[in-house]
């Protein structure tokens, strides 16, 4: 017998490539859980998809002094014991975690055990959680063409199937977008964003002569004052529906979501968390893109309502070479991704 345990949250963006990976695998492995933290949304997650959820105790380091931060060692070695519970009670031939804090119990358990352990690295450069897990990885993988040394394959980002086959007309329709404006798809992470709801709000009422705007506001959030032309969405569970719809986007930088506009071929134009509010990675893998003709890239403190509006103007009129860019990155990754897992867990004797 041969059971899967994914791991990976903190965040969805932990989570949805994980899952997105099922359809490849469950015909290899007669079981497959998911070990997350206690609260996270990948709980949520993995219950929809009926897979069987253990959860272990994790801390999130604050990039900020925080008293918090003293606690951390002490949850890892509770989350690291819980999560050897699971994986030798639920007989794990093969763990895949795709990073975030609280995949790290979960991988260091795993090298203690023996079990074989590949991660998977989003981003441009290594987050902190995979860098301390890399030492017990059997494999490496990445989204983006880089080496983080011995045992790193470049595979691409996991993507949804679930993104595709639906038409232009289905997205709109289930927004109730009619008329002939294009689309303007604003999104700011599973949370939203602050920062650029309050830009799109100063350029909205020029912004609905031009598009239809379907913004996703984030549930903590508020959204803009209703006009004509805007369709505000707190959350999208659904994102095949929003993707189907847009014609441009205005993001963030996260690497899953610059991974899934590439597949679904959409211009957009990237705003990505500052420094002071990330450890720099959506920098990084937005100004990647933006190199190689794929994306446009406004810096969060760069931006004045003039030049924001005529931006994605511009990116709407230029959207061609954009399209023709992003097909350069076309790549079977979930396949890839999967085969590499399978072949790590028949390394294990059953």
């Amino acid at each position: 017998m041969r059971n899967l345990a994914l791991t990976g949250g903190g965040t969805a963006g932990h989570c949805i490539p994980c899952l997105a990976l099922l359809p490849y695998l469950e015909k290899h492995f007669d079981r497959i859980i998911y070990v997350g933290s206690e609260n996270g949304p990948e709980r949520a997650l993995a219950g929809q998809y009926g897979l069987d959820y253990f959860a272990v105790p994790a801390a999130k380091l604050r990039r900020s002094l925080s008293l918090s931060n003293l606690k951390i060692p002490f949850v890892l070695v509770r989350g690291v014991r819980r999560a050897e519970k699971i994986l030798k009670e639920q007989k794990i031939s093969a763990v895949f975690s795709k990073g975030g804090y609280v995949s790290l119990p979960v991988a260091v358990a795993a090298g203690r055990l023996g079990i074989p352990l590949v991660i998977h690295e989003s981003d441009l450069s290594m987050g902190l959680a995979n860098r301390l897990a890399a030492r017990y990885a059997t494999e490496i993988l990445t989204s983006f063409p880089v080496s983080f040394g011995a045992g790193s394959v470049w595979t691409g980002a996991p993507i949804n199937g679930a993104l595709f086959g639906v038409s232009r007309g289905e997205g709109r329709a289930h927004y109730g977008i009619t008329g002939t404006k294009p689309v303007l798809l604003v999104m700011g992470g599973s949370s939203g964003s602050l920062a650029i709801n309050r830009e799109i709000g100063h350029i909205l009422d020029k912004l609905v002569k031009k598009f239809n705007v379907l913004h996703l506001y984030g549930k903590k959030n508020s959204p803009l004052a209703p006009t004509a032309g805007y369709f505000p969405v707190p959350y999208e569970n659904e994102m095949k529906y929003a993707y189907a719809a847009a014609d441009v986007a205005l993001t963030r930088g996260g690497s899953n979501c610059l991974f899934e506009l590439l597949a679904m071929k959409i211009p957009a134009l990237i705003v990505p968390l500052p420094k002071d509010e990330s450890r720099g990675d959506q920098i990084e893998n937005a100004r990647f893109f933006e190199e190689k003709g794929a994306f446009r890239v406004m810096m969060q403190d760069e931006i004045v309502p003039d030049k924001l509006y005529d931006e994605l103007c511009g990116l709407y009129d230029g959207r061609l070479s954009f399209i023709l860019a992003a097909q350069r990155f076309d790549r079977d990754a979930n396949a890839k991704i999967a085969q590499r897992i399978v072949r790590a867990s028949l390394s294990r004797p059953s």
